[in-house]
């Protein structure tokens, strides 16, 4: 790193804050080793109630937000709700989905907020350079905005399909989804052939395509967390 990004960690005798929110223990460790190490402050959090109570008592430059927090508000919402009051914070959304949209949840991602995913990190330092430069209001769009880059196979489908594919992943059996989705098993059961034949899973007798399509959706937005009161 040169001379010219240290301003941007620390003004003064002030270290930046950077507040990382992720619900997996490993993972969070990691991102706040990361940060820590190129010279900022980080200020972990596990969930959207843990963040807003860690903001209560800092002010925060910038976020590292995971989307699928669990149970609860999702990092786009928690995103939303920390703007709402800090709208200086610059934001880095850093997470297993290729885009918002495969996870189900609101997929309004702001035009300044860097995406990255994980998988494709492959140096750490790519997630440093995506904060420094939100930290800069730079524009995010020349190579931080991995949503709009995608080529996983899971954009083929449509929105309905999508959110069919999320609840097999969860586990749910045709006719609960066809609770959920307020429509009958015969039309789950078209929609989830049409699935499996879009995602290329139906042809190989030695293994189950919802077995595949789960494994499938797994890889490119991560396991979902069961959201069946929604």
């Amino acid at each position: 790193m040169g001379d010219g990004r240290t301003s941007l960690r620390a003004m003064g005798d002030w270290t930046r804050q950077v507040l990382v929110v992720e619900d997996e223990p490993f993972v969070r460790g990691l991102i706040v080793r990361v940060i820590e190490e190129a010279g900022f402050r980080a200020l972990p959090a596990a969930d959207a109630a843990e963040a807003l109570a860690a903001v209560e008592d800092a002010d925060p430059d910038a976020a590292v937000l995971d989307i699928e927090l669990g149970p609860g508000p999702s990092g786009i919402e928690l995103a939303a709700a920390l703007t709402a009051t800090m709208p200086h914070l610059a934001l880095v959304f850093l997470t297993q989905a290729a885009a918002p949209d495969i996870t189900g949840r609101p997929a309004t991602i702001p035009a300044s907020a860097a995406y990255l995913v994980k998988r494709s990190l492959g140096d750490p330092d790519t997630l440093i350079q995506a904060l420094e430069l939100v930290l800069a209001d730079g524009d995010p769009s020349a190579g931080f905005r991995k949503d709009r880059e995608r080529k996983d196979p899971l954009h083929r489908l449509s929105p309905a399909q999508r959110d069919t594919l999320r609840l097999i992943a969860e586990g749910l059996s045709n006719e609960e989804i066809a609770k959920q989705r307020s429509t009958s098993l015969r039309a789950v059961e078209a929609m989830v052939s049409r699935i499996f034949a879009i995602l290329g899973v139906s042809s190989d007798s030695r293994i189950s395509p919802r077995v595949a399509a789960t494994r499938m959706y797994a890889a490119h937005a991560g396991l979902p967390s069961a959201r069946t009161g929604d």
